[in-house]
């Protein structure tokens, strides 16, 4: 098993539930409350889950996963798609800034996308999802 670290992940949306997060990855991880400021998460179009936008005078509430292995950041990328990318983003948690890396949409979202909220998610989407992303995780663990 690939236990090299990698720069910490920032997360916004669904892999900011625990059982999800476990789902995808088969472990738990440390995690850290942390904002990132001037973003927001919004739905992604026609999904359930959000994007993640620059928005002037705004902040994403999020987690930042710790501790993840290159194995780990694979079976990320897997659940996320191709419809995200990651790249730097720097957020605030306990300790101050952080600099991470952040799943940000390939698609071009409009500005004035409505916020995506968790709460909502887990009570309308998360039992269809956890089975999805245990189906999907399964898979990836399994060519890894």
């Amino acid at each position: 098993m690939d236990r090299s670290l990698t720069l910490p992940l920032f997360v916004y949306g669904t892999l900011r539930d625990d059982d999800l997060r476990r789902q995808v990855l088969g472990r738990a991880v440390a995690v850290e409350a942390a904002l990132a400021r001037g973003v927001a998460a919004v739905f992604y179009p026609e999904r359930v889950y959000p994007a993640l936008i620059e928005r002037r005078g705004w902040a994403a509430e999020g987690l930042v996963l710790l501790g993840l292995s290159h194995r780990d950041l694979a079976l990320l990328d897997a659940y996320e798609g191709d419809e995200y990318v990651r790249r730097i983003v720097t957020v605030i948690a306990a300790g101050g800034p952080m600099t991470t890396q952040a799943y940000w949409s390939c698609k071009t979202v409009e500005g004035g996308a409505p916020v995506w909220l968790l709460a909502d998610w887990r009570r309308n989407h998360k039992p269809a999802a956890l089975a999805e992303a245990g189906r999907a995780a399964s898979q990836a663990r399994a060519r890894s």
